[in-house]
């Protein structure tokens, strides 16, 4: 089958002859005669990078992660001729100009903007970085020209939401029309090198071992796995960003330094966006990774990396905002994965996250396991606050994470190590997360962060956890939150009291805030559409977090109690018994405990906290922290409440993240437009020869691998004043409401507010109920995490082809594919296949491979099954309502009889609305390519199980439609059976494929001949109707819908031209709604990837996706009762909005 290698450079023009780059082929690393060598060296004996050699700018090559990749690495040498050792291209030589005077001048090449706005420019990379791509994948067939010798540049101007294809935005995947499975973000701030490289290097050999999958049924299909799979780098503004940090991405290619623009035309430039496919990688010790063509198994796969550098510091929430709202929206990707630069995922963490995903339909959001960067040989946990936060990350993924993992609801996915279901986050949890977001402020108005209080601005220090609760409480879905014990990031915690008590205080103002809002719009859950037994769990959830959170407020009062008591039990050792001696008063001291009537809730309470901490963790197999890190934690536990508590309260008014450094981007230059004779914009761009881009390249690796230098800490922040008010009475709430807690306990003469006279009677009475709850909590904790320990089974959705294997093996019938896989490959069909299309005449037809599958339904039970399995995708998907197309004639005619085929259908039609809540009313269908006689036959044959107008049918079916091959069979060919379909009360759809042969006149004929000139109900696809004026009108004229199915024609039609398509028939009137149109052979894209196209690339708002399913209800024929549910519900999704109805 052949491949098309387009080029994305036609928008460029050359005004010298030496702003092209000569093709790839000839294209050779080359440096100028300048070059420094040690003196006494040759030459030909030294290269820049040579493999385990010291020198005097970096120590020798040891890394205990990077040593198990076995692949060639570098460290850093004197300058040579080469960087990647023996070049395998001819130099190319500088062709600079030189004026008169001497100076040298550069060639220009003019750059037309797209849509005469949007400045996007390809740059040739340097040739070393273009070397280390291994041949397999620079010279593939399918591959692109310039994915691997050119960096795209586009200087985006706009806000996030503005980043759209509309406005001549657009991303290399999606251009490449590549599906993006897997799109993982590293957000930054001024992280070093070190962190960045850990981070990245880590990514990368996560991608590593997803592409390594042979097994794997998704990721061996439909393309190479590297290419479903994007890298997104979102730095937050040039000012903070360390310069070391962008030398080690321009090592690896992803960064280009002097082509950056400050403004096009005047417009400010909002970020700065890169894009290049790479295979290099710098560890964390700085050592250069690359391929070695001899070790290919361990070589690190391409990976498409997506670099956004903001102009400004804008905050974490708006670089989300970048991710989530602009590149997402063009790349539609299934998950998002997010990191922190600093985290690095641990192997194979990114495939456990996926997994997590793709067994399970309805999880919405998970995360792993975060534990922190001990060094080496866990030399950190001798310093008590790494110790310390070492036990307590341990523990909360011992006993907290897998207790709320087993209720469906984690209150706090870290933003650091999560990832999300792109299209749960969708709609109202991303529009309320980004309200947090300072440049929405203006626009977002009351809304926005500047008209928030200061409890809210509170709650934005914590987002993440206002995301996962707007996604589980998503009206009318039912999206849960999973951990993943087998996903494991490592972070760097902070070593310095100041910097942790400062972490600490935006952690527990935020969560505190967060869990009071979760708590108070609790209500809204009731909207979702959970089952019953997932609610009562939720409000089990509930009640434990609200008496978490009381427990935590009057934490204070009860850290008063307690050192009250243990100072009145020393005063009276010390000051009554002269002969005290410590080991007589500590032995004196505990058997006063046990010998006491509260002996047995002492007991409880120390096994309940101490002996779950071990027993838990020693069944998860993770019991090395109760050695190495328990001292420090519990020695700490006062602290975190005199200290850090009193701290975060008395700072209410601080909502600031500590961020420093000022916006300066004058230095960068800026782009001026011009016109040339065809008025076209354009500007002209310096076009700097290959051999001057290979000599600067040179000095960024030098600077990129030279030893790391920690820089020193410098700056303060600044408080804001006006919420100092706020601070000062939500303090004096806390304290005095702990204070008189304390005084109705301890003081005596209260007898009349409290049930005992005494406050030795108080005392143990608040003791024992201190310590009931601290053990019920803690227990309560424990049991949740023996379920999620013990949890086996998961939730998978059934595939067509594996049925289809489950079926050949139990009906004994022969396939032609010998192993699963090579079934699996039948399924990659392509509408280049065609041989009409003059496709491949090896490859099996679409029709082919669809009839020959049917081979394998043989009884009533294969069909039942059949479209049970189909029931339950769409149930998985939210869908409430099908129509499912079907022939009997496919069947009939090899001996199957038509009663095992339409009661497999009837039961499961039954069935699928019972039990799956999944409402059907199916069309049947002639096979165009067939006899009509046959498909007469077979539509009377069938009749007894239709929903006729007499009442006296079985209800499966409710119209009458075509299918199969049109090619030179138009719709008329089948009037009589239209004609008797309608004499017993049944609907008409007429099949219109898009861009067949004569498909406008056969859709002339569906709207104004058949059915005795009444013409068809509904014509499925019919996107061709908007060549023509005439039909458009007839089908507004007459009402007549159309189903369109977005993804079978962009497999045959490039963007820029399908969708404005679409949008045309939108704003012409005419009706539509979004269907999915053979999804398993369709690269198993479902009525949710299609809306996700149309929502992508036209450009549609939110209100009117809406009214595409309203669209979909009314040309339904469902009845009026179930279209009312519907609507009803959808308006609630879509928060009480009305839709205005065609």
């Amino acid at each position: 089958m052949g491949s098309r290698r387009p080029s994305i450079q036609a928008n460029t023009s050359s005004d010298s002859e030496s702003s092209h780059c000569p093709p790839y082929q000839e294209q050779q690393s080359s440096y100028p005669e300048h070059s420094f060598y040690p003196e006494g060296q040759d030459e030909q004996e030294i290269s820049l990078l040579e493999r385990n050699t010291s020198s005097h700018y970096s120590s020798p090559f040891a890394d205990s992660v990077a040593e198990s990749d076995s692949q060639k690495r570098y460290t850093l040498h004197d300058p040579g001729p080469s960087i990647f050792g023996a070049p395998e291209y001819e130099p190319v030589q500088s062709s600079v100009k030189k004026t008169r005077s001497g100076l040298e001048r550069y060639g220009t090449r003019k750059i037309n903007l797209v849509k005469g706005a949007v400045l996007s420019v390809d740059y040739p990379v340097p040739s070393a970085i273009q070397n280390a791509i291994q041949p397999e994948y620079r010279d593939a067939e399918e591959g692109f020209s310039e994915e691997f010798t050119h960096l795209r540049y586009t200087a985006a101007t706009c806000d996030p939401d503005e980043f759209t294809l509309r406005n001549g935005y657009n991303l290399r995947p999606a251009m490449y029309n590549r599906h993006t499975e897997l799109l993982i973000a590293v957000t930054y701030y001024n992280e070093d090198k070190v962190l960045t490289a850990r981070t990245l290097h880590g990514v990368m050999q996560n991608i590593r071992d997803i592409v390594k999958l042979k097994k794997s049924e998704f990721w061996n299909k439909g393309g190479p796995a590297w290419q479903k799979i994007v890298v997104s780098l979102i730095f937050d503004g040039i000012e903070p960003c360390d310069k070391n940090t962008l030398d080690v991405l321009a090592t690896i290619g992803v960064y280009q330094d002097g082509i950056m623009k400050k403004d096009v035309d005047g417009r400010e430039t909002v970020a700065h966006v890169f894009e290049y496919t790479t295979q290099l990688s710098v560890t964390a010790t700085q050592q250069l990774v690359r391929p070695h063509d001899n070790e290919s198994s361990s070589n690190l796969p391409p990976v498409q990396f997506i670099f956004c550098l903001k102009q400004k510091n804008s905050k974490k929430i708006n670089s989300h905002r970048w991710l989530l709202n602009a590149f997402s929206r063009i790349l539609n990707p299934e998950v998002i994965v997010l990191l922190d630069a600093g985290t690095k995922p641990g192997p194979k963490s990114l495939l456990s996250l996926w997994e997590a995903f793709y067994n399970d339909k309805t999880l919405g959001g998970a995360c792993g396991e975060i534990h922190a960067m001990l060094g080496p040989r866990w030399g950190k946990v001798i310093n008590p606050l790494v110790a310390a936060q070492n036990f307590e990350y341990k523990i909360s993924n011992i006993l907290d994470k897998p207790l709320e993992s087993a209720f469906g609801y984690v209150s706090v996915l870290p933003g650091a190590f999560s990832a999300y279901r792109y299209r749960a986050i969708m709609g109202r949890p991303l529009e309320q997360y980004f309200h947090g977001d300072h440049t929405l402020s203006k626009r977002l108005g009351k809304k926005g962060i500047e008209g928030m209080n200061i409890f809210k601005k509170n709650m934005f220090l914590a987002e993440d956890r206002i995301l996962c609760f707007e996604l589980v409480a998503k009206a009318g879905f039912k999206w849960h939150l999973s951990y993943v014990k087998a996903a494991k990031g490592e972070t760097d915690v902070p070593e310095g009291a100041a910097e942790f008590v400062s972490q600490r205080r935006r952690w527990l103002n935020g969560s505190f805030a967060a869990s009071l809002y979760a708590i108070m719009h609790f209500g809204r859950i009731y909207r979702s559409g959970h089952s019953l037994i997932r609610l009562f769990f939720l409000h089990i959830q509930i009640l434990y977090n609200i008496c978490q959170l009381i427990m935590t407020w009057f934490s204070l009062d009860s850290l008063y109690v307690l050192i009250l008591s243990f100072y009145l039990v020393v005063n009276v050792f010390t000051g009554g018994m002269l002969d005290f001696t410590f080991n007589e008063g500590v032995s004196a001291f505990i058997k006063s405990f046990f010998s006491s009537s509260g002996g047995g809730i002492v007991l409880i309470a120390l096994v309940s906290t101490y002996g779950i901490y071990i027993i838990a963790s020693i069944l998860y197999l993770d019991p090395w922290h109760i050695l190495t890190s328990s001292w420090a934690y519990f020695l700490g536990m006062t602290t975190s409440i005199n200290v850090l508590m009193v701290y975060a309260f008395c700072n209410w008014h601080d909502v600031s993240w500590g961020t420093k450094g000022s916006d300066k981007v004058d230095a960068l230059p800026s782009a001026t437009t011009q016109k040339d004779n065809e008025k076209t914009n354009f500007i002209e761009e310096l076009d700097k020869p290959q051999a001057d881009i290979d000599s600067q390249f040179e000095a960024t690796v030098k600077r990129a691998l030279a030893p790391h230098v920690e820089p020193e800490e410098d700056g303060g922040k600044t408080l804001d004043d006006s919420y100092k008010n706020f601070r000062t009475g939500l303090v004096c709430l806390w304290v005095f409401s702990n204070l008189l807690l304390a005084l109705m306990i301890t003081a005596t003469g209260v007898d009349k507010i409290c049930l005992t006279n005494t406050s030795t009677t108080r005392t143990t009475w608040f003791f024992e109920v201190i310590l009931w709850i601290t053990a019920g909590l803690s227990l309560f904790r424990f049991i949740g995490s023996l379920y999620f320990l013990g949890r086996a089974g998961v939730l998978c959705c059934t595939l067509t082809p594996s049925l289809r294997w489950k079926l050949a093996q139990k009906n004994n019938i022969p396939l032609r594919y010998p192993t699963y896989e090579s079934l699996l490959d039948s399924y990659k069909i392509t509408y280049n296949h065609r041989r009409e299309l003059n496709g491949d005449n090896g490859a099996p037809t679409f029709l082919e491979t669809y009839y020959e599958g049917c081979q394998v339904l043989c009884t009533e039970d294969d069909f039942y099954e059949l479209a049970m399995t189909y029931f339950k995708k769409a149930k998985d998907m939210n869908v409430r309502y099908v129509e499912p197309f079907f022939d009997t004639q496919a069947h009939t005619k090899r001996g199957i009889p038509v009663e095992a085929v339409l009661n497999g259908f009837l039961r499961a039609q039954h069935d699928g609305a019972k039990e799956l809540e999944v409402k059907s009313n199916w069309v049947f269908c002639f096979l165009r390519d067939h006899p009509v006689e046959e498909g007469l036959e077979a539509l009377r044959s069938a009749l007894p199980w239709a929903r006729t107008k007499d009442g006296k049918g079985k209800g499966l079916f409710h119209a009458v439609g075509l299918a199969s091959n049109e090619y030179d069979r138009p719709p008329g060919l089948f009037e009589e059976g239209f004609l008797l379909a309608k004499e017993v009360g049944l609907h008409v759809t007429m099949h219109c494929d898009v861009d067949q042969k004569d498909v406008v006149e056969h859709m002339r004929e569906g709207v104004f001949d058949v059915c005795a000139g009444a013409g068809a109900d509904r014509i499925d696809h019919g996107l061709n109707a908007v060549d023509s004026p005439e039909l458009m009108a007839a089908l507004k004229e007459k009402n007549i819908g159309l189903t369109l199915c977005p993804h079978a024609y962009h497999r045959r039609q490039a963007t820029e031209v399908l969708f404005p398509k679409i949008r045309k028939l939108w704003d012409e009137g005419v009706q539509f709604c979004i269907n999915s149109d053979d999804p398993t052979y369709m690269h198993d894209v479902w009525i949710d990837g299609n809306m996700m196209k149309v929502y992508k690339y036209c450009g549609f708002t939110e209100s009117e996706m809406g009214k595409l399913v309203r669209n979909a209800v009314e040309m339904s024929w469902a009845d009026e009762e179930t279209e009312r549910e519907i609507l009803v519900d959808l308006e609630r999704v879509l928060g009480g909005e009305k839709l205005p109805s065609s």
